[in-house]
């Protein structure tokens, strides 16, 4: 009877390991499935940038480099760089605080001028309208793919208005 109690705890042992191997199998597979995600709409928004902005300089950021996903050089019709924008795109399903601590640090790190999140449209900040197309949170831009252009449009207007208004003072000066 020991022995026989002793088998079934062996197999036991044995099944709770594969149990164990084949959830941290999943747990991988998903987290892989996950990544995948992340880089398509990083490669998404990459070429809709590029696509509507011709005259700007639009950079990947190398995987495993800290700052951002898409680097965005605002260029003038006359050549002239105007300023940078900072693209962090995040495909998870809540919003998370530290996503803006983290934009914030690679703006530095990068000089960007204006640093810009695109989120799912469930991940906003818990605050705002769910239907609001995009908005300023503590001083980083956030939006949804589908409005992702739209609001560089609207910064990036901003952006050579003030590049514009610096060399009018600089003249003056």
């Amino acid at each position: 009877q020991e022995r026989a109690a002793l088998e079934k705890a062996e197999l036991q042992k044995k099944l709770d390991d594969a149990a164990a191997r084949l959830a941290d199998a999943q747990r991988k597979m998903e987290q892989g499935s996950q990544q995948l995600q992340g880089e398509v709409l990083e490669l998404a928004l990459e070429e809709s940038l590029v696509q509507a902005f011709r005259l700007d300089t639009i950079e990947e950021v190398k995987k495993g480099v800290r700052g951002g996903d898409v680097i965005q050089r605002v260029t003038t019709r006359t050549g002239q760089a105007a300023g940078v924008m900072l693209w962090e795109t995040k495909r998870a399903k809540d919003w998370s605080p530290q996503w803006v601590t983290k934009l914030k640090e690679d703006m530095r790190s990068a000089s960007a001028d204006v640093g810009i999140l695109v989120t799912m449209p469930t991940a906003v900040p818990k605050e705002w309208d769910a239907q609001q197309p995009f908005g300023l949170h503590e001083d980083v831009w956030v939006t949804t793919w589908s409005h992702a252009v739209s609001l560089a449009e609207v910064i990036r207007v901003g952006l050579i208005d003030v590049h514009k208004q610096r060399l009018i003072s600089a003249g003056k000066g």
